[in-house]
């Protein structure tokens, strides 16, 4: 089981050092980030697109906020 960490922030005064370091607290094996993009939309994110395309079975995708 490999864990794959995924980071967002939405608005340009949020810092994603602190996602970066819950995640990394996990032990995630690879850590993707994604800075300032709306919640209201997955268009433009091609990072989530990555890290969805990255995944194989038996992963596990961990995240900071919903």
């Amino acid at each position: 089981m490999t864990v794959i960490g995924y980071a967002r922030v939405s608005t340009t005064d949020q810092d994603l050092s602190i996602p970066k370091e819950r995640l990394g607290g996990q032990r995630a094996a690879r850590l993707f980030a994604l800075r300032r993009r709306s919640g209201t939309t997955t268009r433009g994110r091609e990072e989530l697109r990555t890290v969805l395309d990255f995944l194989r079975k038996g992963d596990v995708l961990m995240v900071t906020r919903m």
